[in-house]
């Protein structure tokens, strides 16, 4: 005669197998870390090796030959995937009290196209492709000043989810490198238009514009630093078979 037993009748489990949790500040350490090494490490590569081509350093001089042209593509595309999931975090917050604001979701795509951009523009160097960088470059100008712009009006209509300091310091930015963007944008116009010799301190300008607006642009990605304190990120493969504990047969 069989008999079942209901000691070890259970539900339908899916075991994990693989569960990794993180602090979300580590994603903020990594883009910061990985982004201003990568940048010192090839500016110091070019100026040594005399790979510059450009009376003053612009950004993607510094990798447009190798070795500093490999260095920075392997630090810049690690360094940028960090900047969407920090935006998704960020995303996920402002979410919680406001789900259906629609600039919340412009934020969270504009760190996709950041990131996008600048692993376009290090993995196509200016002087092999010229045209694919400079639209990348393009990109990343418009996307950074787009996401800082973003943030500072989610932070003045969600006061409730982010601090006082990081806010500020947001709105700060925003002016700053709204106005290297200006500067980059007039700059250009006066070069296509002949009025002056931009040969000379023009390009100088330039070049500080662009270096002030992505450092200063990327900064605000790790201004949340404060807003991330306590949230945890986790990571975890599951088996989708399902495995049922059976009765035993007595």
């Amino acid at each position: 005669m069989n008999f079942h037993s209901n000691v070890q009748e259970c539900d339908a489990v899916k075991p994990k197998l693989m569960s990794i949790s993180v602090n979300a500040r580590l994603v903020i350490v990594l883009s910061l870390v990985l982004t201003t090494a990568t940048f010192f490490t090839t500016y110091a590569v070019s100026l040594s090796l005399e790979l510059t081509e450009y009376p003053w350093l612009f950004l993607s001089s510094t990798i447009n030959h190798a070795p500093a042209s490999n260095i920075g593509t392997l630090g810049l595309v690690f360094g940028s995937i960090c900047v969407p999931i920090i935006g998704i975090v960020r995303f996920l917050q402002v979410f919680n009290v406001a789900p259906r604001s629609r600039v919340n979701y412009g934020g969270l795509v504009l760190s996709f196209v950041v990131s996008f951009n600048v692993i376009g523009v290090a993995s196509f160097q200016v002087s092999d492709t010229f045209l694919p960088h400079m639209i990348f470059a393009v990109g990343t100008f418009v996307s950074i000043v787009a996401s800082v712009l973003v943030y500072i009006y989610l932070d003045h209509k969600h006061p409730e989810t982010s601090s006082k300091f990081p806010k500020m310091y947001r709105k700060c930015v925003g002016v700053f490198i709204s106005i290297c963007f200006l500067t980059m944008v007039i700059i250009w116009l006066v070069k296509m238009n002949g009025v002056v010799d931009t040969q000379d301190g023009w390009i100088a300008a330039t070049a500080c514009a662009e270096v002030l607006l992505v450092g200063s642009g990327l900064t605000v990605f790790t201004s949340f630093w404060q807003d991330f304190s306590g949230i945890r990120l986790h990571f975890s493969i599951d088996n989708q078979n399902t495995l049922i504990n059976k009765p035993q047969e007595l």
